[in-house]
């Protein structure tokens, strides 16, 4: 995998008071666009050590981040196919 694209972001922080572990899970990110079904999860002590690490990354190297459709001819075929108007399509998209 190009590792120069590849990122992580945090995802969020699960604390397990019985342990006094944590864990810290992350998105992989690859220019700028999550990796559909990516996650890795980093196991720490109370001390912050590491304690183990269980991860399902991808390897999109080969998928080009630039769409080939564009999202107005989306937006279109979606108002077609689901038979309403692309301004329903659009106020639909921005309250995501």
């Amino acid at each position: 995998m190009n590792d120069l694209a590849a990122e992580y972001k945090v995802l969020g922080i699960d604390r397990i008071p019985f342990l006094e572990h944590q864990y810290v899970k992350f998105r992989q990110y690859f220019h700028k666009i999550p990796v559909y079904g990516s996650l890795v999860t980093v196991e720490l002590d109370k001390s912050n050590e590491f304690v183990s690490i269980n991860t399902s990354v991808g390897d999109p190297s080969n998928v080009d981040p630039l769409s080939s459709i564009s999202p107005k001819k989306i937006i279109g075929t979606l108002a077609e196919r689901l038979d309403v108007q692309e301004s329903v399509v659009r106020m639909e998209r921005d309250n995501i």
